[in-house]
């Protein structure tokens, strides 16, 4: 239950009957395609999809999806993130929502407002289908976390969480993890009394900005955390943030990297798309540069006679639309190589989370675990998907390692 600049709390329960058959609301958020506030802070549901004509035994395995937006947009909606393809692989798929940008990430370090409140949603969604699913047929033993981009670094987030130790088995990571630099802001504070002052709380002291800060509409709070670095396209304010000593019970005590090393190891996949980058690129190379200060013109002479080029490739959260039917992708044709490429994603999604093993017989090819001695990864590409030896984009790795080591 959404408690104002908080950590949820367990739902008291509800007498009668519930009813739980239309779609709710996004948790609260900043659109840009029309420049208006959209979804309600009454945000905290989540959806259960279940395979039709099954009987309620208590044994699907159970995959629960954290949708991305570097933690200040989306939510989960069946027109853009239907589960078909992976639900008629006979499994339970659980999508859930989380607050966003300020409402889920402001940080000022005290226990009224201790950071992280949208990385503690998820977690009691996560919670409450542990507890729950069995009613819906799932296993409560069996439970896989997934996600992309800020969904996905979620996922990792909870894998090294200590209070989230022992509520699922597995986890997929897609295009994003903790370790990314756009995922953890390490000066919250400075953001957290900036976001303070431009609405007129001025206290230095925490406690009096809360109190400041909830006689301060939803609305006006998501319309001032737009401010990000105009130079930085992924420059998110409001994101996760290491929790002070001070915290009861704090989601993050320290550093991903700290944490990471602690870890108890379960099943992962982690994975990213050939051309991650080309989601930020526009359609001309001088449009890369802003006009705002009257540059463009300038910059225009250096990339005279250099001419933009066509890209076509998987750029960021691209896969989602082989594992999600929506609205914006549309249905493949039977027997398309998307169509085909649909099946063969579902099938090794839904196999990992039924065994922690992606492979089966009816597939051409076999995914090998790898290992820190025996670095492999699985390259997904239509008729060509194979296994490949090494280190995904092992040279610009190389490169960067040996720039390092000459510089220190």
């Amino acid at each position: 239950m959404y408690q104002v600049l908080k950590a949820p709390v367990k739902h008291p329960g509800w007498s009668g009957v519930l009813n739980a058959t239309s779609e709710r609301d996004k948790c609260m958020q900043f659109a840009h395609m029309t420049n208006h506030i959209i979804g309600s802070e009454d945000c905290l549901y989540l959806n259960v999809l279940v395979p039709q004509q099954k009987e309620l035994n208590g044994k699907l395995a159970v995959m629960i999806f954290i949708h991305g937006g570097a933690f200040n947009y989306n939510g989960w909606s069946v027109k853009r993130y239907s589960p078909d393809y992976l639900v008629d692989e006979n499994v339970i798929v659980v999508a859930i929502n989380y607050r966003l940008n300020a409402l889920g990430f402001l940080n000022l370090d005290i226990d009224e407002c201790p950071g992280n409140m949208g990385l503690k949603d998820q977690q009691l969604a996560i919670k409450w289908v542990k507890s729950n699913i069995a009613a819906f047929g799932g296993d409560a033993n069996n439970i896989t976390i997934f996600g992309v981009s800020a969904g996905s670094a979620s996922v990792h987030y909870h894998t090294i969480s200590p209070q989230s130790t022992g509520l699922f088995q597995k986890a997929i990571m897609q295009s994003g993890c903790a370790f990314n630099p756009w995922v953890l802001n390490e000066n919250h504070r400075a953001t957290a009394f900036k976001l303070a002052n431009n609405l007129g709380c001025l206290s230095s002291d925490p406690k009096e900005i809360v109190k400041c800060l909830k006689n301060v509409s939803a609305i006006d709070l998501v319309k001032e955390t737009e401010f990000k670095d105009e130079t930085n396209f992924m420059d998110y304010k409001f994101v996760p943030s290491i929790e002070s000593d001070v915290i009861s019970n704090p989601f993050l005590p320290a550093h991903p990297k700290t944490l990471a090393i602690s870890t108890i190891p379960i099943p992962v996949i982690i994975g990213l798309t050939d051309m991650e980058g080309i989601v930020a690129l526009t359609e001309d190379r001088v449009s890369l540069f802003s006009d705002d200060h009257h540059i463009t013109d300038e910059i225009s002479k250096l990339f005279r006679n250099r001419y933009s080029t066509e890209t076509i490739s998987a750029c960021h959260a691209d896969e989602m639309y082989y594992l999600f039917r929506g609205n914006l992708s549309g249905l493949p044709k039977p027997n398309s190589p998307e169509h085909e490429m649909c099946k063969m994603m579902s099938k090794m999604w839904t196999n990992f989370a039924k065994t922690g093993d992606p492979n089966s017989p009816d597939l051409s090819f076999k995914w090998i675990n790898t290992t820190v001695s025996d670095l492999k990864y699985l390259s997904i590409d239509r008729n060509r998907t194979r296994m490949i030896q090494g280190m995904i984009n092992n040279n610009r790795f190389r490169f960067w390692k040996e720039l390092s080591e000459s510089i220190v």
